[in-house]
């Protein structure tokens, strides 16, 4: 999953207060995205639609249940929404790997950040 970048830096000022637990991932993170420019060393973004390529790395598909990526399969254990709408979300991927990510969006932009940080 080379192309899911950290942006921990840009989401560790929001606020986790207010948690609210949801089953899934809400619609408006749900479906195709391609990754679409790195920003800085630990920035990156996704737009959303399928990818010219899908032989290369840069495609992402999210369920409200689960998320694919290039020869992985991630499934959502639990997410938490934070007062702006990001959900931070904990993964078990490929059948035995445990994975926390950061899902935001921000002007039309998909940001993914793994973190160690629990929801």
């Amino acid at each position: 999953m080379k192309r899911v970048l950290f942006i921990a830096a840009a989401l560790a000022i929001l606020s986790i207060g207010a948690h609210a637990r949801d089953d899934g991932l809400p619609a408006k993170f749900v479906g195709d995205w391609c990754f679409a420019e790195h920003i800085a060393d630990h920035l990156a973004f996704y737009r959303r639609g399928r990818c010219a390529n899908l032989e290369v790395d840069d495609w992402l598909t999210i369920n409200p249940d689960s998320f694919d990526v290039h020869e992985m399969h991630c499934k959502l254990v639990v997410a938490r929404a934070n007062k702006r709408g990001d959900y931070l979300a904990k993964f078990r991927c490929n059948d035995d790997l445990i994975q926390n990510y950061w899902f935001s969006l921000f002007n039309d932009r998909l940001y993914i950040s793994g973190t160690d940080r629990d929801p």
